[in-house]
């Protein structure tokens, strides 16, 4: 059964990616098109794309079998909890090839993969459910874990600044916000928290 998805790509998901090359305007219309249809994959058909600074909204067409998805999820979930990881692992992958944009089994994945310290597969899978579901906060802790522990002290920050605009009041992501700022950042706070500045 097909449903209509909106997409927002974001631009420093995509640096290093074939989809890089849209946002710095390297591709004609006919090229971009295909980049993205192929990254789109052979489920989904795209309706339209909007390039808009560093935000790449798509309305895409998808074939997915929901309810089956949900099913081989919740699956995924309780094999997950009766620490039965591999077979937790091949029912949320059943339930993507059913429904490829589903961003529950997208996060879940990711998540799974990150645990089994295969980052870049994690990374790839939550950057993808952040794309269908671009509120949601943990998808983007997720994913700001995972630059950390990569070494993209930057890119972390960005995820974790787009989580507090999502919530506000998340208290772990503040304080991990404040860890990853540079030295002379923290300096200067400092030194205004304690009146040092006007000396």
């Amino acid at each position: 059964m097909n449903h209509r998805v909106s997409l927002v790509l974001h631009r420093e998901d995509h640096g290093s990616d074939e989809l890089g090359r849209i946002f710095l305007g390297d591709d004609d219309r006919a090229e971009a098109l295909v980049r993205i249809e192929r990254y789109l994959g052979p489920h989904a058909r795209l309706r339209s794309a909007e390039l808009e600074d560093d935000i790449l909204a798509l309305e895409v067409d998808v074939r997915s079998f929901e309810d089956e998805s949900r099913t081989l999820r919740r699956l995924g979930r309780e094999a997950a909890g009766k620490s039965r990881p591999r077979a937790a692992l091949g029912h949320y992958e059943e339930a993507l090839k059913l429904s490829p944009w589903d961003p529950e089994a997208l996060k879940a994945l990711g998540r799974l993969y990150y645990r089994n310290r295969q980052s870049d597969a994690a990374r790839s899978l939550l950057v993808r459910a952040r794309e269908v579901a671009p509120g949601d906060d943990t998808v983007l802790g997720l994913l700001a874990e995972i630059a950390v522990h990569d070494g993209r002290r930057l890119a972390a920050r960005g995820y974790l600044a787009a989580q507090l605009r999502i919530d506000p009041g998340n208290s772990r992501a503040r304080a991990a916000l404040v860890r990853l700022q540079p030295e002379e950042e923290k300096e200067i706070r400092r030194a205004l928290r304690s009146g040092g500045a006007g000396e």
